[in-house]
């Protein structure tokens, strides 16, 4: 059993990961068969190969995809695809040796397409001030915000 922002994964035999995100939570089940209990409803089966967020507005949608990118983080690598900048940067940051944050707050909507190795995690960041229009700014040593270019 597996307890996560509101919500309850149980399973006797299913290898599964939980993604905590910055507003939702993805369960995303790899083999055998979890049970998701995330409020009053009764709970939802997730199979092999199947994954499902959920959040302040319950379950979502149950998907057919998804549970490679999942768990891509046990491969030393984090799959993006497009997902908002904030939830990016708190992925990153998870591994990043510095603390890194967003100065401008309409920065968190920017959509980041992409694969990094987490074993290289300014390699990560660099990846994303490539691709969208944005400048780093590292005013002490160990943190570093992010704005626009």
């Amino acid at each position: 059993v597996v307890t996560c922002a509101n919500g309850r994964v149980a399973t006797a035999d299913a290898r599964f990961v939980v993604h905590r995100c910055l507003d939702s939570v993805v369960v995303a089940v790899e083999a055998g068969t979890a049970s998701l209990t995330t409020g009053v409803e009764p709970p939802l089966s997730i199979t092999a190969g199947q994954s499902r967020s959920y959040g302040p507005d319950g379950p979502g949608p149950l998907l057919s995809q998804g549970v490679a990118v999942e768990n891509a983080w046990r491969h030393g690598r984090l799959v993006f695809q497009g997902q908002p900048l904030d939830a990016v940067i708190a992925d990153i940051n998870r591994y990043h040796p510095a603390r890194i944050v967003l100065w401008d707050r309409p920065l968190a909507g920017l959509r980041f397409d992409g694969s990094v190795d987490i074993s290289r995690p300014d390699a990560a960041l660099n990846a994303i001030l490539r691709t969208l229009p944005l400048r780093t700014l590292r005013p002490v040593p160990g943190l570093v915000i992010i704005r626009s270019a």
